[in-house]
């Protein structure tokens, strides 16, 4: 029986072996990359949000997070976050969103699935126009693999990147279609895949001056030169003379079909320029002027060509260095460009592989290089190389390849060290997927690898000490140190922010006045944090207004909407304030802040039986938590003229919530402290002020000190004009 099954046995192993032979080899090529660069990235889910756009984008747009619906995609076609115009982004992470909801893995693995098939474009890409698989896949191994590119991939809010690339790919792809066959369709879908890339982000402004790159190699539709015959010493004559007579007559049919890219790029790029102009994000030659921009253009060539070399020290911020105290750091990174562009003119007819990747490089970074210089800052960043840094792969592995071609032990010896590079370079990517394990992690190493002048990573790295440890100490001392660097609208939001949570009400209003007052500041965040900082004073009127524009900017946001509520409740408008909540309760039923509302309002009204209703409602949907009295409480304090029944229901869920925390809240303690003040019992309100007081103190809470102070002022001014009203009894002028 053993003898009759070995045949079988052998016979099937035989024709498993015919099968995978029949597999393309460019298909094993291809697993391979997806497997080296899937390694690689693996942690990628592990990584969560980070605070540093991915809430403008995500975490804090209620419209992204709704997932795919016709709102949202009105909403994606008619915003620019940060003034930029990127309606497929906001698709990508709406989709996001309806697959996986707020989970960070989710969306972390889309990327990643984009960051595979952009490697694999370029491999499918340079392998259709070159016809040689091996150099094609070397370039996509290093594109997949490259560390430059983990800002790109890990970074959510830069989905725009990828996509870009995606869609840039895809028109390259499609565009080589075109040079073999003509076809019509074949071009619109050149066009179509353009626009599509520029709808994910307007960076690949310059791709159709890089298809004429392409027409001359490896597409080769424009022939530069002539079939000349050698010289007599076998030389071929100096580079000018190879020129082909009337080169430049045949480029112009080539330029002429490329005109409605032209047209689209142009459209494009005005937009994007007018956008942060009217934005105030548009650094002006009086903030940087021109002649550092070309300076720190040169700079940040030289830092990209050494990354290339060298991916180590990245950083998701990279400051802009004072050029004027090291002059001489831009003179070896413009020898270099224009010793290696020398290069390339003179090797051109040997290797034109070598100036196309070279232009490549240097003409796809021109829109971001910094001589238009918007948002922050910043020297360069790491994400740009993101589709930059093919045709530097290009002009490296090409030479390499063709040197190594057919040589026995010289290409085994290059296939162990590229094997060897490949290595490092994954680890490296690996490590550097680490560091953008959350925001605290990621700017305490940009901190570590680009200390000087890092105010973007000190005030990012100081609000997240605020909001996820509450420690206001260390953020201030933070955000005090970005501030000597460089004073921002972000960094004076962020700094009024910590000002609101230390009852600094006055400081807070003042630093975002003088924020929304500065160029590229977020309005509509602004406007939300002077209505509540009105509130909190007690300036209802001023709070309305400002609340309100924050809704004309941005109509989804549900905080700006309650702090309009807020207002007309402290203003007395109680049909008005019921009204929007009711509103408000009617597109999300559940929530909780809207029911307390809701119940502050029907109380101001005289409709007990209603309010208690809705109150009750909220503690059930949050599992009887305390914040919800506390909430109710505060709303109830802000009535004007209460009744009796509306002080009595705030002193009962006051001091049932000091209860349930033990008293060890400043913040319940003072509402408790004005709640027994409104309802005449003044002298228990001082005891609990003074023990609010002592937390305040302890815990440096200058500006809930303040408030308490006022309050205590308030009732020993009371009680002496009650005695001196009374004066016991005794007539004036006997004392």
């Amino acid at each position: 029986m053993a003898e009759e099954t070995k045949p079988i046995s052998e016979k099937a192993k035989s024709t498993a072996m015919h099968r995978l032979r029949k597999i393309p080899k460019e298909l094993w090529m291809a697993l391979v990359l997806v497997g080296l660069t899937a390694s690689a990235y693996f942690y990628v889910a592990y990584c969560g949000f980070i605070q540093y756009d991915d809430q403008l984008f995500v975490t804090d747009n209620p419209v992204v997070q709704a997932g795919l619906t016709w709102k949202g995609l009105v909403y994606a076609f008619t915003h620019a976050p940060m003034h930029l115009y990127t309606p497929l982004a906001l698709l990508s992470h709406m989709l996001d969103c309806q697959l996986f909801g707020l989970d960070p893995a989710g969306a972390h693995l889309m990327s990643l699935f984009y960051h595979l098939l952009c490697t694999l474009l370029v491999f499918f890409l340079l392998d259709k126009m070159t016809h040689e698989p091996w150099p094609s896949w070397a370039v996509a191994a290093l594109f997949g693999l490259h560390p430059m590119h983990v800002e790109a991939v890990a970074w959510i809010a830069e989905r725009k990147e990828v996509l870009s690339t995606l869609f840039g790919l895809l028109a390259l792809l499609a565009y080589a279609f075109y040079a073999e066959s003509r076809s019509r369709r074949a071009y619109w879908l050149v066009f179509v895949c353009l626009l599509l890339s520029l709808l994910a982000k307007p960076m690949l402004v310059t791709l159709p001056l890089l298809l004429i790159l392409l027409d001359i190699w490896p597409l080769g539709r424009w022939e530069l030169f002539e079939a000349w015959p050698p010289r007599e010493d076998g030389q071929a004559p100096p580079w000018p003379n190879r020129l082909k007579a009337g080169w430049l007559r045949e480029a112009w049919p080539l330029l002429r079909e490329k005109i409605p890219l032209f047209l689209l790029v142009f459209a494009f790029s005005v937009g994007t320029y007018l956008s942060n102009k009217l934005g105030g994000t548009l650094i002006s030659s009086g903030q940087l002027p021109f002649t550092l921009k070309v300076e720190n253009a040169l700079y940040s060539y030289g830092q990209y060509i050494a990354k290339l070399f060298l991916p180590v020290g990245l950083s998701v911020f990279y400051p802009l260095p004072n050029l004027r105290l090291t002059p001489l750091t831009v003179v070896p990174p413009m020898l270099l460009l224009i010793a290696v562009t020398l290069l390339a003119l003179r090797l051109v007819h040997r290797a034109p592989y070598l100036l196309v990747g070279w232009l490549w490089f240097l003409g796809t970074m021109v829109p971001v290089i910094g001589l238009i210089h918007v948002g922050a800052m910043q020297a360069y960043a790491d994400r740009y190389t993101y589709f930059t840094y093919t045709g530097a792969f290009i002009a490296l592995v090409w030479p390499a390849y063709r040197w190594v071609k057919g040589r026995g032990l010289r290409a085994r010896i290059a296939l162990y060290l590229f094997s060897l590079l490949l290595a490092a370079l994954g680890l490296q990517t690996a490590f550097q997927v680490m560091v953008w394990r959350n925001t605290e992690t990621l700017f305490r190493h940009s901190l570590d690898v680009a200390p000087q002048g890092n105010y973007v990573a000190l005030g990012s790295l100081g609000m997240e000490l605020y909001n996820k440890y509450k420690n206001l100490q260390g953020a201030k001392e933070l955000l005090e140190k970005s501030f000597a660097i460089a004073v921002t609208s972000t960094s004076l939001q962020n700094y009024g922010v910590v000002m609101l949570s230390e009852g600094e009400f006055p400081k807070a209003e003042a630093l975002f006045r003088r924020a929304l007052a500065m160029p590229g500041s977020k309005k509509e965040e602004l406007f939300a944090n002077l209505a509540f900082s009105c509130i909190k004073e007690g300036k209802y009127a001023e709070a309305l207004e400002f609340a309100q524009k924050a809704l004309a900017l941005s109509p989804q946001d549900d905080r700006a909407r309650q702090d309009e509520v807020d207002a007309l409740l402290g203003l007395g408008r109680l049909q008005e304030a019921e009204k929007m909540a009711r509103q408000a309760l009617a597109r999300n039923p559940s929530s909780q802040p809207w029911m307390v509302r809701l119940a502050a309002v029907l109380w101001g009204e005289g409709r007990d039986g209603e309010a208690k209703r809705s109150v009750q409602k909220a503690l059930a949907g949050s599992h009887g938590s305390v914040i919800v009295l506390f909430e109710t409480v505060q709303e109830l304090l802000m009535i004007p003229q209460p009744s009796a029944m509306v002080r009595q229901e705030a002193l009962a869920m006051a001091r049932q919530a000091c209860q349930f925390t033990g008293g060890r809240k400043p913040w319940y303690l003072f509402q408790f402290g004005r709640a027994l003040k409104i309802n005449g019992q003044e002298r228990e309100a001082a005891v609990i002020f003074q023990d609010c007081l002592a937390k305040a103190r302890a815990r440096h809470m200058p500006g809930l000190e303040r408030m308490v102070l006022g309050e205590l002022r308030g009732l020993t001014a009371g009680e002496k004009e009650e005695k001196r009203q009374t004066g016991d009894g005794i007539p004036d002028k006997l004392k």
